[in-house]
This record gives C-alpha cells, sequence and structure tokens, in this order.
C-alpha cells in the first residue's frame, strides 16, 4: 500500500473507533436509568343492589322473631322498720325520810318490772310492780354525814332505765344513846341518946343530902331536809321542822357525784 492510501485510511478507522465509544456510552447511560413502572389496572367489582323478595305471610308467622330486651328490674322498696319507742323510766309517787333513816317510797313501773331503789349510787333494795305497775319500797338509810342522791333503776340486770327525778337527802346524824345513871341515896344520920345526968349536948346538924341525880334527856332527832331534783329545777319537798321558818332555799348547787 502506498502512503498515500494509508493516510487517508487513518481519518475512517478514527471516526469509527469514535462512534463506538459513542454508542457504547450511550448504551451504558440508558442502561442505568430506573425502569418506567407499568400501571396496572384493577377491575371494580361490580356492586348489585340487594333486593329484598317479599316474604309470604305464612312464612313469616313460622319465622320467629328476635325476642324484645327485658326491661331493667324494678329494685324493691324495703321500708325501715318502726323505731322501737323509748322505754318508760319509772316514776316516784311518794318519797318520805324518817329522823332514824326509814324510807317510804311508792311509784309506778312497768307492771311486773324490777325496779332497784339506789342511793349514793349503791342499790338498797329491790321490789317489783304489781299488775297495775305501782310498787312500795320501806327500805332504810343508814347515818351519814353528807347528802345522798336517791333515784329509781327500772330493770337493772337489761334496760337500766333510771328515773328522771331524783331526791337528795340530807345528812342524818347517828342516833344519840344515853346510859342510865342510877340514882345515888344519902346514907341515914343516927343522933347519939345523951346520959341523964350530963347536959345534953348540942345535936349537930346533918350534912344537906346531895339531890337525886337526874339523866340527861337526849335531844329528839331532826326530820332530814329533803330536795327534790327534776327537769324543772329543785325544791324543797322536806324540811327539818321549824327550821324552814328561819331558813329559806334561794339557790343550790352540787357536784356530779350528788
Amino acid at each position: 500500500m502506498t502512503e498515500n492510501e494509508n493516510s487517508g485510511a487513518r481519518p475512517l478507522v478514527l471516526g469509527a473507533v469514535v462512534i463506538v465509544i459513542l454508542a457504547v456510552g450511550a448504551f451504558a447511560f440508558l442502561s442505568r436509568q430506573d425502569p418506567v413502572p407499568q400501571v396496572v389496572e384493577t377491575p371494580q367489582p361490580v356492586t348489585e343492589a340487594a333486593t329484598v323478595a317479599p316474604q309470604d305471610p305464612a312464612t313469616a308467622e313460622a319465622t320467629p322473631q328476635a325476642a324484645e330486651p327485658e326491661p331493667d328490674p324494678v329494685p324493691e322498696v324495703v321500708a325501715e322498720p318502726a323505731p322501737e319507742p323509748a322505754p318508760q323510766p319509772p316514776t316516784f309517787d311518794t318519797f318520805r325520810v324518817d329522823p332514824n333513816g326509814a324510807m317510804v317510797i311508792a311509784g309506778r313501773a312497768k307492771p311486773g318490772q324490777v325496779v332497784a331503789i339506789i342511793l349514793a349510787g349503791e342499790p338498797i333494795e329491790r321490789v317489783t310492780a304489781d299488775g297495775s305497775g305501782s310498787f312500795v319500797a320501806l327500805p332504810m338509810a343508814g347515818p351519814s354525814d353528807q347528802p345522798r342522791r336517791l333515784s329509781l333503776l327500772a330493770d337493772p340486770d337489761g334496760l337500766a332505765v333510771a328515773s328522771e327525778t331524783t331526791y337528795i337527802v340530807a345528812p342524818i346524824a347517828p342516833p344519840v344513846i344515853v346510859p342510865a345513871v342510877p340514882e345515888v341515896q344519902a346514907p341515914p344520920v343516927v343522933a347519939a341518946e345523951p346520959p341523964e345526968e350530963t347536959p345534953q349536948p348540942e345535936v349537930a346538924e346533918s350534912a344537906p343530902q346531895d339531890d337525886p341525880v337526874t339523866p340527861p334527856v337526849a335531844a329528839a332527832p331532826v326530820v332530814p331536809t329533803v330536795l327534790q331534783a327534776d327537769a324543772s329545777g329543785v325544791r324543797v319537798v322536806q324540811d327539818a321542822g321549824e327550821a324552814e321558818q328561819n331558813v329559806a332555799l334561794d339557790a343550790i348547787t352540787y357536784d356530779p357525784a350528788g
């Protein structure tokens, strides 16, 4: 091959090489692009209108109907029992205290009920009311230098219902015992007989006789004063005789112990 032929073929080879390089580069560029996603259309389900066939009356009777809900039960209203009446307290009808401490108590309570006589917080006697509810007690109060409260207590072993009225008894003095003193008699005085020949001596006067000893007389016992205390106040129901003419009760106070 001549030199002119070789120089004319070189441009053609270079052009072919360039074209090949460009083709490879274009192919590589296109292969790197993301593929276009295909859109697939999903057929929508065909919704048919529901048709309700008319129900035969005979079939409707045979078909059980849905049970209706039962109404809520109405709560029962339980009536509360009526409160029991308050127990009736015992009452006094008569109360008296003698100077020696003997008492006379009459009152009323529930028929057949036991009533205790309470003096200074201690029971001194028990009685039972009769069929009409009346009772009488004759207790004995010993001497005391302090005033004492007296009350009634119905059913002492059960409900223990105390009386609304109470009595305050003044101190009761113990009885005074005076020993008997025997009477002392003076001895008789005997005069001596003088002799006949001698002159009669003067007879000395006898010593005066002592008066007989009279035993002391014990003072009469004083009736104790009794005060009645209830919801209306405090008042005197038994005084000490004539003392009421000189003493007037204006007010009285006492501690919880009476």
